[in-house]
């Protein structure tokens, strides 16, 4: 258990190593769909 316990982080950090333009669209969605109901009315 302990010795598997670097190799899941390791694989995680490789999950989340997205490309910066990938980071980028998904902050823009978040904050589109944040912002868009207080634009709405």
């Amino acid at each position: 258990m302990i010795g598997r316990a670097p190799v899941i982080g390791r694989s995680s950090l490789h999950l989340f190593h997205f490309p910066p333009l990938v980071v980028v669209v998904v902050v823009l969605l978040i904050l589109f769909s944040f912002f868009y109901p207080m634009f709405r009315y």
